[in-house]
């Protein structure tokens, strides 16, 4: 196996297949399916595929073609169905055409002003491959073996997947303190403290306001990128536990 698999993409009651490599991103698979179903834009098009027991991952960013591609190697899997949705129409790769919601169409998405951050729910029957990252911070005492640097990765992927951005006001070996970057323009109360333990050198949360307050960015397909350590720190977690 030289590194690549083949995406089968379906649409209606076609099928397009495509090789995924290590370095494929996401434009390269929009841009393939969309050169061959002549109907699709790139911008109106979502990518879903299926792997165990989640029948619905989405596949939205170059870093979900990442981690999809080293999940399917370390299973020595060569292959892997792609479903393409048509988000205008709803029609998806099983050839169905869904009802459309009106909610449900962004050229018509209206956000209510009472959704603010922590009230994000993917949509039902679909799971984000970080839909783990809530739970990194929980509670006063939460503990974090890896100390100063597994209490920050996953402080950032706790903000990523819950959707906000956040400043550290104290941030060393044996303590880091972050707050919501809206604290100032307005008065978001969100606060995190954490120190180490000299003892065994574990991070434990020592204070959280884990409440929002301020007006939040509900996750949609335009999601930015993740950082580089977030990246790797996936890959990595990936690696341990499909070695």
């Amino acid at each position: 196996m030289d590194g690549s698999i083949i995406g089968r993409c379906r649409f209606g009651c076609k099928t397009l297949s495509i090789l995924i490599c290590k370095d494929t991103r996401h434009s390269d698979i929009c841009s393939q399916i969309c050169s061959r179903f002549k109907e699709l834009q790139v911008d109106e098009i979502e990518l879903t595929y299926a792997v165990k027991e989640h029948s619905s991952c989405l596949l939205e960013t170059d870093m979900d073609v990442r981690v999809l591609h080293l999940s399917l190697c370390n299973e020595n899997i060569n292959a892997v169905d792609i479903n393409v949705i048509h988000r205008g129409s709803k029609v998806s790769g099983n050839g169905e055409q869904d009802k459309m919601d009106s909610s449900d169409s962004e050229g018509n998405m209206s956000i209510d002003e009472n959704e603010y951050l922590g009230k994000y729910a993917a949509k039902e029957g679909r799971l984000y491959l970080s839909h783990e990252w809530k739970t990194y911070i929980r509670e006063v005492g939460q503990k974090y073996e890896g100390g100063v640097t597994e209490f920050r990765i996953k402080l950032c992927k706790y903000a990523f997947e819950k959707g906000f951005r956040f400043i550290y006001v104290k941030n060393d070996l044996k303590r880091v303190t972050a707050e919501c970057l809206n604290k100032q323009s307005e008065n978001c109360p969100w606060r995190v403290h954490a120190t180490v333990n000299p003892m065994n050198g574990f991070f434990y949360i020592k204070y959280l306001m884990n409440e929002h307050t301020c007006k939040g960015r509900i996750r949609t397909r335009q999601r930015r990128f993740m950082g580089s350590k977030i990246v790797s720190s996936v890959v990595a977690e990936q690696i341990r536990t499909k070695p």
